[in-house]
């Protein structure tokens, strides 16, 4: 539900009585004029193939490989395997990190596989891939190029002066869900409706980041955060970010250390006069990876966080999740669709 011109914006809760009705809430956190749309993300049949290609498609995300001596350079190709047999190739695994996952790549003509430098990889390959891979199926995402259900429905808001704001409780892990989880007061305030949250004023933020060190691990969603609290010039502000391995849809990157987020984190050692604050979120840049070895990453990260706050009891770990993103084609709702996020 929105509008535009007062730039308000909330989303609904879909309540489902498993007998083809639903009931669909929203929190009217203005007054005036309305619209709700109805988007229908996927068909029954669709998230039947994105679970088929999820849990066994290992070759719709190929990397690659520049390999180099330092004078010669040689190209293959890469991915990851969880679950095979190859032969002849170069592996690299990292237990720690990626559980039984391997990167896995064609051998170079000449140089060894110790010689790899960088991976790349681009979206056009990712979608390009994909396009082959969706073949009769394609005729499930035509909603994408429809999304809508029915007409917008247009609604008057009235105030309600005897409206009185919900009593919230604090921000922390196990809350209940509700029946909306905020609405957007304009472009860049969001007002939170399962927890009481606060707008920051530039000193609140320094007095709450003093003898902190944040650690962002993960996608580009987590980097804008830590990007935006940068460019604010913090007094005292820590702050470490790392755009992790492994991702699709990225330019080159460095393989020489092939560290994953699990290994950053065991890298903090410092929690005696500083507190240690990690920051996790990898969804997008990695949905496109099998669900298997997505969750033995995850896994293996929840057990690197586990080691530093039995290490470093005084420790924070913040995990986020995703929000929905507007896919703008048909391969884009397959590879980076919402349900798989």
């Amino acid at each position: 539900m929105s509008n535009k011109e007062l730039q308000k914006w909330t989303a609904g809760r879909v309540k489902d009585y498993g007998n083809g009705t639903y009931s669909l809430y929203f929190y009217a956190g203005w007054k005036g004029d309305a619209v709700i749309t109805v988007n229908l993300i996927s068909y029954r049949e669709s998230i039947i193939f994105l679970n088929f290609e999820r849990n066994f498609n290992n070759d719709r995300l190929i990397w690659a490989a520049n390999f180099t001596d330092g004078i010669a350079i040689e190209t293959t190709n890469c991915t990851i395997i969880n679950e095979g047999i190859w032969e002849d190739k170069c592996y690299y695994v990292n237990p720690s990190g990626l559980g039984k996952t391997a990167f896995v790549c064609d051998k170079p003509k000449k140089l060894s596989c110790e010689t790899l430098s960088t991976t790349s990889h681009s979206l056009h390959a990712l979608d390009s891939g994909t396009k082959e891979d969706l073949g009769s199926a394609a005729v499930y995402f035509s909603r994408q190029e429809e999304p809508y259900i029915g007409e917008q429905l247009r609604v008057k808001i009235k105030d309600n002066k005897d409206y009185k704001f919900p009593d919230l409780p604090s921000c922390g892990p196990d809350l209940p869900v509700t029946l909306s989880s905020g609405y957007w007061e304009d472009d860049l305030t969001f007002v939170p409706l399962m927890c009481r949250s606060q707008q920051w004023e530039i000193n609140n933020i320094e007095k709450c980041l003093l003898r902190k060190h944040l650690y962002f691990y993960g996608d580009s969603t987590i980097q804008q955060i830590s990007l935006h609290l940068r460019s604010l010039h913090l007094k005292n502000a820590n702050v470490t970010s790392e755009f992790v391995l492994l991702r699709a849809g990225s330019p080159i990157q460095s393989f020489a250390e092939g560290i994953m987020e699990a290994d950053y984190i065991d890298n903090i050692q410092d929690c005696t006069t500083i507190t240690p604050v990690v920051i996790f979120n990898a969804c997008f840049h990695f949905g496109a990876w099998t669900t298997r070895a997505y969750i033995e990453r995850l896994f293996s990260t929840k057990l690197a966080m586990m080691r530093l706050l039995n290490r470093c009891p005084n420790a924070i770990v913040i995990i986020k999740s995703a929000h929905a993103r507007n896919v703008i084609s048909r391969v884009q709702s397959v590879h980076s669709a919402n349900y798989v996020m």
